[in-house]
């Protein structure tokens, strides 16, 4: 009797345990029901939907980012560079290339938990469209690193891993997700994991 009551109640915290460690991984992580990729980003076109799914409104409530709708913009996410490195504070990469047509994007970058990064005052912790110098081409080059650099330049201090979230406003890509050509920028380690600070 005692033999059996052990196991259900072994099996009663493996359940509750999995189950909360199972949506605690869906509420961090850009893996998920409904999600788009291109190249390392990640999108969820129906977020701000009626028929986005239970986690991605979970997600966008814990996170307290504005949902967009469909006509709106669309939001895209980036946890790993183009060769799929985790991106880590201290690191220096290097954003660049074009991107899809936008009456305007932002980019900013928070912790592998959704949260807000600290930064210094007076360091640049965030971008937008109007901000960036860019090529005669149209494509533009983002430094992303802890020490300052001349450019485009965004400081990612501190330790651990971390997200970049790139948001267009007023996209054709919001509203033609299964046919339009997406173009995003590529995410390039330039320092080795062993010289990252922190």
């Amino acid at each position: 009797m005692l033999k059996r009551a052990a196991y259900t109640l072994i099996l009663l915290i493996a359940a509750f345990g999995g189950g909360i460690w199972s949506a605690h991984w869906f509420l961090n992580s850009t893996e998920g029901i409904d999600r788009l990729n291109f190249q390392n980003w990640t999108a969820y076109p129906n977020s701000g939907t009626q028929t986005a799914d239970p986690y991605a409104k979970a997600r966008n409530a814990r996170s307290g980012m504005l949902s967009l709708g469909s006509a709106e913009g669309l939001r895209f996410y980036a946890e790993k560079t183009s060769k799929n490195n985790k991106l880590k504070l201290g690191c220096t990469y290097r954003l660049s290339g074009k991107t899809m047509p936008a009456r305007f994007w932002t980019l900013f970058a928070v912790t592998a938990q959704n949260t807000k990064i600290p930064i210094a005052d007076g360091l640049q912790s965030a971008f937008h469209s109007s901000q960036i110098i860019y090529e005669k081409d149209g494509a533009f080059s983002i430094i992303i690193s802890p020490q300052a650099s001349g450019g485009n330049w965004l400081t990612n201090r501190g330790e651990g891993e971390y997200k970049l979230i790139m948001t267009f406003y007023d996209t054709p890509m919001a509203t033609t997700t299964g046919t339009y050509d997406v173009v995003m920028p590529t995410i390039e380690l330039l320092s080795s994991m062993d010289a990252c600070r922190g």
